[in-house]
């Protein structure tokens, strides 16, 4: 996948684990995933989180595997996404409150983690 050049934050992600596990009781996926932010002007990274999701598979069988997978991805990537809006947001009114000294502004403008 290509960035666009006029870009400002370039999100990327990594799958870090994909298994299925059997239990005494029946079969599960889990997934982990991982992502950060990054503005691409000062190469700062304003975000990362990780996740990892789980979802009951419903039957012994390929398909259902498959099925189950895609839902804990969809999940976990759902979470990451309401991760780092609300980290975002906290982060610009933080910036935009009253007292913010333009040091700490500027800081969280460039996109230095908190």
């Amino acid at each position: 996948m290509t960035a666009k050049k006029n870009a400002e934050y370039l999100l990327s992600g990594r799958l870090e684990r994909l298994d299925e596990v059997d239990y005494k009781n029946g079969t599960q996926v889990e997934v982990k995933l991982s992502a950060q932010l990054v503005n691409r002007k000062t190469g700062a990274t304003v975000w990362t989180g990780d996740t990892t999701t789980a979802a009951n598979v419903s039957q012994r069988e390929v398909s259902s595997v498959v099925r189950a997978m895609d839902q804990a991805t969809k999940e976990g990537v759902e979470q990451l996404v309401s991760d780092m809006t609300k980290q975002l947001a906290a982060t610009t009114l933080t910036a935009k409150a009253p007292g913010v000294s333009a040091e700490k502004r500027k800081s969280l403008d460039s996109g230095v983690q908190q």
